[in-house]
């Protein structure tokens, strides 16, 4: 006879980046600082973590984030009218114990600025694979630079949106109680006298989880 699995949905908040706070050396679970190539700049970076409770106050699990801001250099890129930048996300999802995960989704959206790419999602999972998002200052760079991680997929499936033009998701879905990561980004341009994206939303979106 099978036993009955408690089935339950939670949304984690996603935090609003302001001013990002210096880089933290927090163990984030995709890995440490992603690979940067070419004349790409790092401006700043935070990392965060924090429980994820159900409606009767249990802990579920633990989120962690680190978002990444870049910048293209301006005299390795021939656009008099744009600027260049980047936005990298790293989010790892830690079941507690008896919980397994289902279904966890990640969103990073820019408030201004025009999307000149986003990553793609990986073509396997259950296995080390590698992100990667190539900048190329919109055809203009005189140098191409790329950002790229190399982390473990959970197995499963994962599916990644960015048509909506202000960023990228990514959903996993596949059913495990170890970590789930997931590594997203994005490419970016603004006017030469513009102060660039707003805002960046970015975090989880949702956590589906069963007791296991």
């Amino acid at each position: 006879m099978k036993s009955s699995r408690k089935l339950l949905s939670a949304l984690a908040l996603c935090l609003v980046l302001g001013a990002p706070a210096a880089a933290s050396e927090v163990d984030q679970g995709p890995g440490s600082n992603p690979k940067v190539e070419g004349p790409v700049l790092q401006d700043n970076s935070q990392c965060s973590e924090q429980p994820v409770k159900g409606d009767s106050g249990d802990v579920l699990g633990r989120a962690e984030t680190c978002i990444y801001l870049y910048s293209f250099d301006t005299l390795s890129e021939t656009d008099v009218l744009r600027e260049y930048g980047a936005v990298w996300l790293q989010a790892r999802f830690v079941p507690a114990e008896g919980w397994c995960a289902t279904d966890v989704g990640t969103r990073l959206e820019l408030d201004g600025g025009q999307i000149e790419g986003t990553t793609k999602a990986p073509r396997e999972t259950g296995a080390k694979v590698t992100t990667k998002l190539k900048l190329t200052a919109g055809g203009n760079a005189l140098e191409d630079g790329a950002i790229s991680q190399r982390w473990a997929a959970a197995p499963g499936d994962i599916t990644t949106k960015s048509g909506e033009g202000h960023g990228v998701s990514s959903v996993w879905s596949g059913e495990t109680s170890k970590p789930v990561n997931l590594v997203s980004g994005v490419s970016y341009s603004y006017e030469m006298l513009g102060a660039g994206p707003e805002n960046i939303a970015f975090g989880f979106s949702k956590f589906s989880l069963v007791s296991c």
